[in-house]
């Protein structure tokens, strides 16, 4: 858990602890394990806070195409990142939006890799990297409204090795990007 001060408590001088979204603490492990690293550059977009039932409540609903995007200076390349996490054994295709897929597509058109970052919450905290190419590939042939490690195994992904630091993890990111170099370079 990590700690958020509430300024309404502070000035009754108590400390809440609010647990954090356990999809939200992947992308953080993820910045962090990026951001250790000098050579490489990380940005989060923000999320885009989206209006209903005629702009009397409010809900956040990105729309972005990704989640981050990620710079290695050494190999000057660019990586457009969605990041998705689950305590189960497979992904919903539910759990990603069309115009992820459409726009995620359309960048790797240029000279990037555009892909998503899968994390399965188990023992191993499994996470692979898994090119759109790819991605569009696999839900064409498998013909299922999910996918599994299985499934990913399958389609030239990336598995990113992490290390469980007291609670949270730690990725290896300089190890994730010589491989999808090695791997966009076989593939292209």
């Amino acid at each position: 858990m990590t700690e958020h001060y509430s300024p309404a408590l502070l000035y009754r001088k108590e400390v809440i602890l609010i647990a954090i979204n356990a999809g939200k603490q992947f992308e953080t492990d993820w910045k962090n394990s990026v951001n250790k690293l000098p050579d490489v550059w990380y940005y989060r977009l923000k999320d885009n806070a989206a209006s209903f039932a005629s702009g009397e409540n409010t809900r956040f609903a990105s729309h972005n195409m990704c989640d981050c995007l990620v710079l290695d200076d050494k190999s000057k390349t660019l990586y457009c990142l969605e990041q998705k996490s689950t305590k189960g054994t497979s992904i919903p295709l539910s759990m990603i939006r069309k115009n992820q897929i459409d726009e995620l597509t359309d960048a790797s058109e240029h000279n990037l890799i555009a892909g998503f970052l899968f994390n399965f919450r188990t023992k191993n905290n499994d996470t692979y990297f898994m090119r759109i190419q790819e991605f569009n590939k696999m839900i064409s042939e498998i013909g299922k409204k999910s996918f599994n490690q299985k499934d990913l195994s399958k389609y030239n992904t990336v598995r990113v090795q992490s290390r469980i630091k007291k609670v949270n993890y730690s990725y290896d990111v300089k190890q994730f990007i010589k491989d999808t170099c090695e791997v966009n370079n076989v593939l292209q």
